[in-house]
């Protein structure tokens, strides 16, 4: 390791960032049966733990030049791996403080109204209609797009059960 910091900074980086998203992991598992949660936390644990001792010993493995091609395809998966956890742990972050903005602006102009009765009930959050809307949208727009065509090939009529 030539800039043995930069590794140290970068690991530890890394293991804050998994602890990060397993939390999202760990909302995500909470319906599922216990079997299934141990299931994907050992997953999940085990990818990042072997992600992290393979990034420690890569600089110290001696391959010869017909295995670089390996050595290279295994550092882009980590580096993967890492963008991947980087970039779902940006929107955690932005929902994260969205929430909190929401729960200090709820106590501090919303503390004594009479909204506590409007929540009661079977009804869903904002937040919670927000996120099917904004996943199911694009579903919506889909059926509303016309095709252009004059003739619709006779091919696609049989997938007009799933537009």
């Amino acid at each position: 390791m030539r800039n043995t910091p930069f590794w140290w900074i970068l690991i530890g980086l890394m293991v804050l960032l998994d602890f990060y998203v397993f939390q999202a992991v760990k909302v995500i598992a909470h319906s599922a049966t216990g079997r299934t949660r141990t299931i994907i936390f050992a997953t999940y644990w085990t990818i990042s733990v072997v992600a992290i001792l393979v990034l420690l010993i890569l600089p110290y493995l001696q391959f010869q030049h017909q295995s670089k091609f390996f050595r290279s395809t295994i550092f882009a998966v980590i580096i993967g791996l890492f963008f991947a956890k980087l970039i779902g742990a940006i929107f955690f972050l932005i929902d994260d403080l969205r929430r909190l903005i929401q729960w200090v602006a709820g106590k501090l102009f919303f503390s004594n109204t009479d909204g506590a009765e409007l929540q009661k009930g079977d009804k869903i959050s904002r937040s919670v209609f927000l996120s099917w809307f904004v996943r199911f949208s694009p579903l919506w727009l889909w059926q509303q797009i016309q095709v252009p065509y004059k003739k619709d090939p006779a091919g696609l009529r049989q997938f007009a059960c799933l537009f």
